[in-house]
């Protein structure tokens, strides 16, 4: 047994899919499984059970995962750490995004990460689920309203405290009038969000108001474009971050309704396993989001 084999096995662990494991990999499918055939045949145990598209560990291949990773993880960080050049950061990145509107600005920063270490290979994805995290080697994810921080998984910190405030199509308020309280939205099509957790956002600025206006909601969205989309093409009126928002404003395409009310705080999250757990590339790149948010407070929140 080598350490190659112990990668692909927990690749393989972790995935739940030789077919992912492969397209992580770059390797072809029929070679990791014969891989993984060795090594069951050299530990005289199964370590997975086959099903028709996944695979699950057996109970000697969930011990066997949890006795290696410590291994796989500290070499990984061994490796990284004496072929690293001083001031030149090298390696794998794997980012998880939200589905964000181009204007996020959290993607101008992981650009500006990248102009600044040419030699890391960054690769981003967008999913709005915790699971996928896990699933698919996420070294840092950027979430609505994260894990709990109880989850010994993962380590939470706020990253942006986005202020959001209800918005109209200007083709919606020519259509169906401007409401001028809170209490005028039960006459208004409301367009909702569905979080990350699978919940739906209820109350936002309603307060008390929300059991019964939320009975008119006639779209239900789970991404944050959609919502943005859905808004912008007169399909009702929806709750959206003002910063996202300040374009179509100026240019009148949507107007920001109740001037008079405070906006509601919105939390976005950075979300990565523990230290000890990420590799020398992930552990920069989270010192570096830190530290931007620490410099541009009117951003950040």
């Amino acid at each position: 047994m080598n350490d190659n084999d112990l990668r692909v096995f927990h690749l393989i662990a972790e995935s739940g899919s030789l077919v992912q494991a492969a397209q992580r990999l770059e390797r072809p499918k029929s070679h990791l499984s014969r891989r993984l055939q060795q090594l069951e045949q050299q530990l005289g145990v199964a370590l997975f059970y086959r099903h028709a598209r996944r695979l699950s560990l057996t109970p000697n291949g969930s011990r066997f995962y949890q006795s290696t990773k410590p291994i796989v993880q500290q070499l990984q960080q061994a490796v990284e750490a004496i072929t690293a050049v001083p001031d030149e950061l090298e390696g794998q990145l794997r980012i998880q995004l939200l589905p964000m509107p181009a204007s996020d600005p959290v993607q101008e920063l992981i650009f500006e990460f990248a102009q600044l270490h040419p030699k890391v290979n960054i690769e981003l994805r967008c999913s709005a689920t915790h699971d996928d995290i896990v699933q698919h080697q996420v070294d840092v994810a950027f979430q609505i309203n994260g894990p709990n921080p109880l989850d010994g998984r993962f380590v939470v910190r706020r990253l942006l405290s986005a202020q959001l405030s209800y918005f109209a199509s200007a083709d919606y308020l020519r259509l169906h009038g401007q409401p001028h309280t809170m209490a005028e939205l039960a006459q208004h099509r409301l367009v909702r969000f569905r979080l990350p957790d699978g919940t739906v956002m209820r109350n936002g600025p309603l307060g008390e108001l929300a059991p019964s206006l939320l009975q008119n909601s006639t779209l239900l969205v789970n991404t944050l474009e959609l919502l943005t989309q859905a808004v912008l093409h007169g399909q009702g009126i929806g709750l959206l971050d003002e910063s996202a928002c300040q374009e179509m404003i100026e240019s009148g395409r949507v107007v920001r309704l109740f001037a008079d009310t405070p906006p509601f705080l919105g939390a976005y999250d950075l979300v990565y396993p523990s230290r000890n757990h990420l590799s020398v590339v992930a552990q920069a790149f989270v010192d570096f989001m830190l530290k931007q948010k620490a410099l541009t407070p009117s951003v950040y929140g």
